[in-house]
Parts: C-alpha cells; sequence; structure tokens
C-alpha cells in the first residue's frame, strides 16, 4: 500500500510539472500570438513585398546614364576652374602694364633719392587703386617695394627699399601716404639673391618666378615685368607684382562640388600639388628656410587625404609623375567608391613656362542624383507609404488592445490593492471594450470613495487574502497609538457658526491626517475632534515608534499657517494636544457579524487617550509615555513632566514633553536644537528629578517658580510649584514614590 501510494504521488507531481509547463507554453503563444502583432505583421509584410518589387525595377533603369552624367559634369567643372586659371596668370600682367604705363611717362629723372620719390608716388598709387598686395620698381641698384596689408583691423601700406647694397627699415604710410625717405639701415642686402631678378636681366622677358614662401602660411608667385632701353638694349628697370596661392586655393573652395569631390592645381610635370578646392585638409606644401625657396613641395601621391593619396599612386604607376600624357578620363575605386578624373591644361598664352593643369577628382556616388532622382522618389514614396500604412496598423491595434491592456492593468492593481479613481482619457472606438471600461470605471470610482470610510492601509491587506481575514479576530502586536484633539474646542463651538465649523474642522482633520500619513500612519477614527492613529499596524515598519512621536511632533508646525490666517481673520485659533504610547494591544477585527472593524484594544490605547487628556493638566501640546521615550529618547529632546496614574490605574507612568527632534527622517541627518532649548529641558529635569522627586518640596516649589518667572510663566512649572505648596502644607505619606493619581480622564 505504501507503494502504491507514494507512485500516485509521484505520478500526481508529474502531472503537475507537465500542466506548469503547459501553462507557460500556451501564456507565450498568447502574448505572441496578440492581436496588435499579427495584424502589424500582415500589414508590414504586404507593404516590404511591395517596396522591395518597385525598388528592383527602379535599380535596372538607372545604369545606362551614369557615364554621360558624370562626363559632363566632370568637363564643366575642369573647363571653369581653366578659365579662371587662365585670367589668374594673366592679371598680374595686366597690373604691371599699368604700372610700366604710369612710370613711363617719367622721363630726365636722375638717380638722386629725391628724384625717386615720383616714382615711389606712382608705384603707391598703382598698388592702391589695384588692390593689389605687392609691387616692386628696381633699377640701378635701387629698389622699391610696396605692400598692402589687409591682415590688421585698417587697412595699411608700408614701404621698403634698398639703395647701394644698403637694405633699409621699412616704412609705414599714413592715410594720406604721406612719407619720408630716412636713411635708418637695417642691413645689407644684394638683389642677385632673387630668382626672378637674376632671370629678367638674362632674359629680359616677362615671366613667373618658381612658389617660394616668406612664412609658414604665405606661398607666392612673382610676376617679372622687364623694361628694356630702346636705345641700349639694356634693362632699363623691372616691374614685379606677386600672387598669393590662398587666393588661388579660395576661388577653387568657391566652386561647390559635392563633399568627396575635389579640385586641384599640379604641376603637369612633376605631379606637385599648386593649390586646391579643401586647402584646410590638406597640406600641399611644408615650410622649410633650408630649401630651395624656403619650400618643399608634396606630390599629388603625398597628399594628406587617403583618397587624393590613392589617386596619385594610380597615376604615379600608369603616367610616372609625368601628367602631361593624361588626356581624356580615368575612373579609379578608392574605399569602395568610384573616383571620376578629368584632366584639363592651363593655357599658356605668354609662354610662362607655368605648366600647370587642372585636376578634377568626382564622387561618382555623390553626383548621381539625376540618375537616383526617380529612384529616391520611388524609395521616400514607399518608404512614407509603408510608414503610414505602420502607423495606421500599430494604431489601430493599440486602439483595440491598449484600453483592453490598460484595464488588465488596472484590475492587476485593484488585486494589490492600489486603488484610483478611473479618469476616461484614452480614446476608445470600440463598443464592447467601452462597456467594459465603464463598469470597471464606476466599480473602482466606487471603491475609492469606500476608502474614506475605511483605512486605506486596512483595505490593502484585506485585498487578495481569503475569506478568514474577514472574520472576527485579534492578535497581540507591539504598536504605536496616537490620540489628538483641539484645545478649548467645546468654546470654538459656542463662537463659530455651524458651517464655518465644518469647515474649520474639516481644515484640521485635513492638516493632521496629512501628518499622520507622511509618517506611515494608520488613520482608525475620527472622534468629535479627536483623531486616532495606529502605527506598526496592520503591517511592521522600522522606526514606527519614531514616527508615531514624530507625528505628534509635526502636528504642531503643520497647523500653524493655518492659525495665522484664523488669526487674520478675527477667528479662534486651533492647537492640537497629542498623546503617545505604545506597548502590546489586541488588534484586528472586532465587531459583529453585520459590521467589522478593524482597531486596537488594550492598556496602552487607554494610556494614549489618558496622555492626550492629561495635557490640559500641565498645559503642554504633546505628552508620550515613558514606554516611548525608552525607544526614541536619543532621537527628540524631551523634558520629564511627572510620573502619572491615569484614572481607574494603581501604577504610575513617567510622562514626557517633546520639546525638539534631534534627527529626521525626511531630511535623512541630524537637526540642530538650539541652546536655549537644551539648558531649558536640562533645568526643568534637574528640579523634578534631583528636588522634587526627592521630596524637597520647599527647595523645589522655589525652583519651579523661579523657573515660570524665566520661561513665559510656564504651565507645567506652575502645576508642579502649585503640588509642591500643598505637599508642604500636607506632606505626602513615607511610602510616596512620586506618583500623581489623575482625576480626571
Amino acid at each position: 500500500m505504501l507503494e502504491e501510494h507514494k507512485q500516485n504521488n509521484e505520478a500526481k507531481l508529474l502531472q503537475l510539472e507537465t500542466g506548469k509547463k503547459k501553462s507557460i507554453i500556451k501564456s507565450f503563444i498568447s502574448r505572441v500570438f496578440s492581436i496588435k502583432l499579427c495584424l502589424s505583421l500582415i500589414i508590414m509584410l504586404l507593404i516590404i513585398i511591395s517596396t522591395i518589387s518597385i525598388f528592383v525595377a527602379t535599380i535596372v533603369l538607372q545604369g545606362a546614364s551614369i557615364d554621360e552624367s558624370t562626363q559632363k559634369l566632370g568637363n564643366q567643372i575642369k573647363l571653369r576652374a581653366a578659365e579662371y586659371l587662365n585670367n589668374f596668370i594673366r592679371y598680374p600682367f595686366q597690373i604691371t602694364e599699368g604700372i610700366v604705363r604710369r612710370i613711363s611717362k617719367l622721363d630726365n629723372l636722375s638717380p638722386d633719392m629725391d628724384d625717386w620719390g615720383r616714382r615711389i608716388e606712382e608705384l603707391i598709387s598703382s598698388v592702391a587703386s589695384f588692390e593689389i598686395s605687392y609691387a616692386s620698381f628696381l633699377a640701378d641698384d635701387y629698389f622699391f617695394g610696396v605692400s598692402r596689408n589687409t591682415d590688421s583691423p585698417t587697412l595699411t601700406y608700408q614701404l621698403e627699399y634698398y639703395s647701394n647694397g644698403m637694405y633699409y627699415k621699412p616704412i609705414y604710410l599714413d592715410k594720406n601716404f604721406d612719407y619720408t625717405l630716412t636713411k635708418e639701415q637695417k642691413g645689407t642686402m644684394s638683389m642677385d639673391i632673387f630668382e626672378w631678378w637674376t632671370t629678367a636681366k638674362q632674359t629680359k622677358k616677362k615671366s613667373f618666378s618658381k612658389l617660394y614662401a616668406t612664412n609658414k602660411s604665405s606661398v607666392w608667385l612673382t610676376a617679372s615685368h622687364p623694361v628694356v632701353n630702346a636705345t641700349t638694349g639694356e634693362l632699363a628697370y623691372l616691374i614685379t607684382t606677386d600672387l598669393t596661392m590662398l587666393d588661388l586655393s579660395s576661388y577653387l573652395e568657391s566652386i561647390v562640388i559635392s563633399p568627396n569631390s575635389y579640385i586641384y592645381v599640379i604641376s603637369a610635370a612633376t605631379s606637385e600639388m599648386i593649390a586646391c578646392s579643401k586647402s584646410s585638409n590638406e597640406t600641399l606644401y611644408v615650410y622649410n628656410t633650408l630649401a630651395p625657396q624656403h619650400l618643399e613641395r608634396k606630390r599629388l601621391y603625398e597628399s594628406s587625404n587617403h583618397i587624393v593619396k590613392a589617386v596619385g599612386e594610380t597615376l604615379r604607376k600608369k603616367y610616372n609623375n609625368n601628367l602631361q600624357n593624361f588626356t581624356g578620363t580615368e575612373r579609379v575605386v578608392v574605399d569602395g567608391n568610384t573616383y571620376l578624373l578629368n584632366m584639363v591644361a592651363v593655357e599658356d598664352k605668354l609662354n610662362l613656362g607655368l605648366n600647370w593643369n587642372v585636376l578634377v577628382i568626382m564622387s561618382v556616388d555623390d553626383f548621381m542624383s539625376s540618375v537616383y532622382l526617380i529612384r529616391n522618389i520611388v524609395l521616400i514614396a514607399d518608404g512614407v507609404i509603408l510608414c503610414l500604412s505602420l502607423v495606421i496598423a500599430i494604431v489601430v491595434s493599440m486602439l483595440i488592445t491598449n484600453p483592453l491592456v490598460s484595464l488588465g492593468n488596472d484590475m492587476d492593481a485593484l488585486g494589490k490593492g492600489e486603488f484610483k479613481v478611473m479618469k476616461k482619457k484614452k480614446l476608445i472606438l470600440f463598443h464592447e471594450v467601452k462597456k467594459l471600461r465603464n463598469h470597471f470605471s464606476k466599480m473602482s470610482s466606487a471603491v475609492d470613495g469606500f476608502m474614506k470610510y475605511v483605512p486605506r492601509e486596512i483595505v490593502s491587506s484585506f485585498i487578495g487574502s481569503d475569506a478568514k481575514t474577514f472574520k472576527l479576530g485579534v492578535e497581540s502586536k507591539h504598536i504605536a497609538i496616537l490620540f489628538s484633539d483641539i484645545k478649548n474646542f467645546t468654546t470654538i463651538c459656542e463662537a463659530t457658526e455651524p458651517t464655518v465649523l465644518i469647515t474649520i474642522l474639516g481644515k484640521y482633520f485635513e492638516l493632521t491626517s496629512e501628518v499622520v500619513y507622511r509618517n506611515r500612519g494608520v488613520l482608525d477614527k475620527y472622534i468629535g475632534d479627536s483623531l486616532m492613529a495606529l502605527f506598526g499596524a496592520p503591517d511592521t515598519y522600522e522606526n514606527y515608534v519614531f514616527h508615531g512621536c514624530n507625528a505628534a511632533f509635526e502636528m504642531q508646525t503643520a497647523l500653524q499657517p493655518y492659525n495665522d490666517q484664523l488669526h487674520k481673520e478675527g477667528r479662534d485659533t486651533l492647537y492640537t494636544r497629542v498623546g503617545v504610547s505604545c506597548g502590546d494591544v489586541l488588534v484586528g477585527n472586532i465587531g459583529s457579524s453585520f459590521r467589522l472593524s478593524y482597531t486596537c484594544l488594550g492598556d496602552s490605547v487607554n494610556l494614549s487617550s489618558r496622555l492626550e487628556g492629561l495635557n490640559k493638566v500641565y498645559g503642554t501640546n504633546i505628552m508620550v509615555s515613558e514606554f516611548c521615550y525608552e525607544i526614541v529618547k536619543d532621537l527628540f529632546l524631551f523634558r520629564t513632566l511627572d510620573v502619572v496614574a491615569v484614572k481607574g490605574k494603581v501604577n504610575g507612568v513617567k510622562v514626557y514633553e517633546i520639546v525638539g527632534r534631534k534627527w529626521s527622517p525626511f531630511q535623512g541627518d541630524s537637526v540642530t536644537v538650539s541652546q536655549e532649548r537644551v539648558e531649558y529641558c536640562r533645568t526643568y529635569n534637574t528640579i523634578i528629578e534631583d528636588l522634587y522627586f526627592k521630596k524637597k518640596f520647599g527647595v523645589a516649589e522655589k525652583a519651579f517658580r523661579d523657573f515660570a518667572d524665566r520661561y513665559e510663566q510656564d504651565s507645567a512649572a506652575l502645576e508642579m510649584a502649585y503640588r509642591c505648596r500643598s505637599y508642604v502644607n500636607n506632606p505626602p505619606p513615607d511610602s510616596w514614590n512620586g506618583v500623581y493619581f489623575a482625576k480626571d480622564k
């Protein structure tokens, strides 16, 4: 029999585990095959199939126009750049022609310094009117140079000159171009160090110098215009002007092609770079005072741009740096992207020997807008349709499922005791779902309203419990109990209209109840102007005794703003008296089969109520028992009031008044108590402990009265002084242990 029973249990256990696995699988399947997911997937699948079909058809039609589009665009760009370069190299000689015509009108000038002044004035005038950077005049070992500086905040001009092997200090011209030539020597110099001067003396022809640098950021090209004496055939003088390569690069930058396309001006014979359209990301030259012309030239395959470097490497392998044989177009692939190369030579009608070429590097992918236009339109249209379809599918599925999901969540919340009034904010289109929502909303509103009559925490503990929870029954539990009422409430009632009184009382309960809830208390009941609250029930939590005492302390400050308002309105202010104790009580469902009440019974409950009433004897607002004091004495500042046996009891209980708070759970740190309050408690405690309890009634009476005089007729001190006087007149028996037997509840 035992073996058979064991086998039956194992079979049942196996059946239970199998059932759990099936339940998990069914739950997963039900979630996967939800209305929202299935509807969205069907619509999305249809749209994706149609989009792929249209996209493939578009791709097939785009190949034919790729080469034609890129070729036309490349030709247009290279011709535009070449045309600018043709003008760029002709322009300086047009300027020098103008300067020569001006100076040639000055005949019969002696080599004397003063007579050279007229030539200087013409040179200055030419630089200003032509807006060029630099121009110079050289003849018979005399040199004058005029520079135009645009980098400073104001436009300035500078004159420098050289005479008879001596280079003199530069002169800064004023706004009227006035100057005074002074022979303040700067150093010796020979004009033969300039390549363009020696070339001009030898060839007596117009020419360009080689590129040279004056600093790290300035690279120049000098245009030389020699003037020959018609009689002797010798060089009469030389006019020069300078071109900066920054101007050339700036123009190339103004030709906007695409993010991955570039324009370069290079030397056709050496592939050295001269200028480019993206100079900020390129190293064209390196300034080096030891190099010829102070300049190290970089070739195309030495570019700091990895795309251009790869292009340069390809051209070097094919043409060995001599790009004069490069004609037509070349196609290069870099990093998977195709680049089309177009080259054109810069026209040199003056035979200046520059031998420059314009190289256009175009990214085919960047310049396929005309080809991709139809495809992009189709893709955009398909994308918009796909997105709209997905949105519509999701919206429709959400309109169906979201109200149901929300309703399910609300039901779960209600099952967990999280009550809330349902608000009809969400759109519900479907009648059946709307009907469910309306019925549940009414039920939720009713439950939420019910919470006004029954403590929320009590009902929360009942939700989800079994039927036993709702039967008569109590348990012994250690909790803290708080009672409070309004001082002189009967007098206030007599002087206040009933409707106003209800309003005032409602505000009072609102403020004090908020303090109770903030300290995790449970409101047990309202009795007239009294309030009863529990701390540590139905659920026990940390520091519940502290929270009960803290609620009593915070009630005093919570009422202050409202009392200020009542005072301004000319009405009686509200002062709450609170009694707090803790101990083991019987807590649970008390009542009958017709109605239950969750409350507590026991001596600690009665003691808390009596302590609240005893406040009027001592003129205090908060009174706590010694049982609370022993638990929270390090968290509050106390003064000892008395040892009292409340009415109906024989044994006395030491009672205390909370004067200040040393620690706050809401501030998370210690709280500083004023030294004055500390001294207040220390003095009072000394009197009652060292004098009163030791039966030194005469001395104690005087000490209490002095204390009352010092602290604004302190009511507790006056009460104890009166009692000391009565004991002086009628001494207590020798068995007296300090207990005062209260006569009132």
